[in-house]
């Protein structure tokens, strides 16, 4: 992976992190931007999104990040989520 695509994995990871906490402060209060992985050609990438909550609550917020992504004009060729629990930390 060249210098180039790294930066702007992490530029895009951060941009993406504070437009849901600027815009959608309410909706997006559990999740976070974990990793985005661009493409060598920058046309596609792949958004990691942590969610932290249960199962239910985690799919119901992937959800609205999907709608939200979609009436927004752009296209998500793919989420990719890493759901966090609060209570598996408690469990393990």
């Amino acid at each position: 992976m060249s210098n180039r695509t790294i930066r702007v994995n992490e530029l895009l990871r951060r941009e993406l992190g504070d437009i849901l906490r600027k815009h959608y402060q309410v909706e997006a209060v559990a999740m976070t931007v974990t990793e985005v992985r661009v493409a060598p050609d920058l046309r596609d990438a792949i958004v990691f999104v942590a969610i932290v909550g249960e199962t239910a609550y985690a799919e119901q917020k992937l959800r609205w990040l999907r709608r939200q992504a979609m009436t927004q004009g752009r296209r998500i060729v793919t989420i990719a989520e890493d759901i966090v629990r609060a209570h598996e930390g408690e469990s393990a």
